[in-house]
C-alpha cells in the first residue's frame, strides 16, 4: 500500500491505494462526496516530491484539467 496526500479547495488529507490509478479513484470520489474541488496529489512512497494532477491533451498538446 501506498500512501498518498490528496489537495483540495478545502485543505488536504491521506489515503493508502494500491497504485496510482487506485488513489486518483479513491481521491476522485471523496472529493465528489465531500463537496470539495480535486488539486493535486502528491506520495513520497513513490518518489519524492513528485505530483500528480488529472489533465487532458487535444490536437494543441496537453494540459491541466480543473476539477469542480
Amino acid at each position: 500500500m501506498f500512501k498518498f496526500k490528496v489537495f483540495t479547495d478545502k485543505g488536504s488529507w491521506l489515503i493508502e491505494a494500491e497504485s496510482v490509478n487506485d488513489a486518483f479513484r479513491k481521491a476522485l470520489w471523496f472529493c465528489w462526496r465531500d463537496g470539495e474541488d480535486f488539486h493535486h496529489m502528491e506520495s513520497d512512497s513513490i518518489v519524492r516530491g513528485l505530483k500528480y494532477h488529472l489533465c487532458a491533451e487535444d490536437k494543441y498538446g496537453i494540459y491541466k484539467v480543473a476539477i469542480g
